[in-house]
């Protein structure tokens, strides 16, 4: 039998948290955020104490009678009103993103065009529904369209700028490999 993927969910809750803690180590981003503008990140959650004491608290107590995140919301039923406590919705990140895309409209016209250029990306994306989009961008107060926008523009965006890069540097390979004696 091959050895378990350790991305696979056991159910040694200890082992599971700390395979996810050591995923990532951000000490070379933060040492690189010191040395190129003078900022000293510091990271709470990286005190061997506070860890120590998650890691000490039983799997069940994070999800109490199928309430997620209980152990905190018990925890601070004497600080926090009910409604915080108990929101569910999740926060998003750069909730501006279509302002500034919004500004950069003529460069994201000029992307679609060059998508719409190459051979694999132009088959595997919906260009006309891409320009489409663009001669209907959304207005600040229409936040439906925006969240739609989110997922589909800028990911099919990110998709075919990808396929467009992945496809130059293979254009670039070939020329070299041509150009070798």
């Amino acid at each position: 039998l091959p050895p378990p993927s350790p991305f696979a969910f056991t159910a040694d809750h200890v082992r599971w948290r700390m395979f996810l803690l050591q995923r990532s180590d951000l000490a070379a981003t933060r040492k690189g955020t010191l040395a190129a503008w003078g900022v000293d990140e510091r990271d709470p959650t990286t005190d061997r104490r506070l860890l120590e004491f998650c890691m000490s608290i039983p799997a069940t107590e994070w999800m109490r009678d199928g309430l997620p995140s209980a152990l905190l919301r018990n925890g601070l039923a004497d600080r926090l009103p009910k409604k915080v406590r108990y929101e569910t919705r999740k926060g998003l990140q750069a909730t501006d993103w279509h302002i500034e895309a919004a500004k950069a409209l003529p460069q994201l016209q000029e992307e679609i065009r060059k998508l719409e250029k190459s051979p694999s990306v132009n088959g595997m994306i919906d260009i006309p529904r891409m320009r489409s989009m663009m001669e209907n961008w959304p207005k600040d107060d229409d936040s439906e369209k925006i969240s739609s926008y989110r997922y589909t523009f800028l990911r099919t965006l990110s998709v075919g700028k990808f396929l467009r890069d992945a496809e130059s540097c293979k254009t670039s390979i070939n020329e070299i490999a041509s150009q070798s004696p």
